[in-house]
């Protein structure tokens, strides 16, 4: 929310942040919101039965 209401300029309050910087999280959010994507993905055509394809070990990673 804050990205969007950042490009459309519609408040003063993310003003002071740096475009460079802006695009750079917006990307890095992309980025996690792909892998989520995936995984969550993956999680569905699983069989109850059958081993997760990640590990909380690996979400806990990325989410750092």
């Amino acid at each position: 929310d804050a990205i969007q209401i950042w490009q459309t300029k519609s408040s003063d309050r993310y003003s002071h942040i740096d475009k460079n910087d802006i695009e750079k999280i917006y990307r890095i959010l992309n980025e996690k919101r792909k892998w989520y994507d995936q995984t969550v993905n993956r999680f569905n055509t699983l069989r109850q039965q059958e081993d997760p394809t990640v590990l909380c070990a690996q979400i806990k990673q990325e989410r750092d």
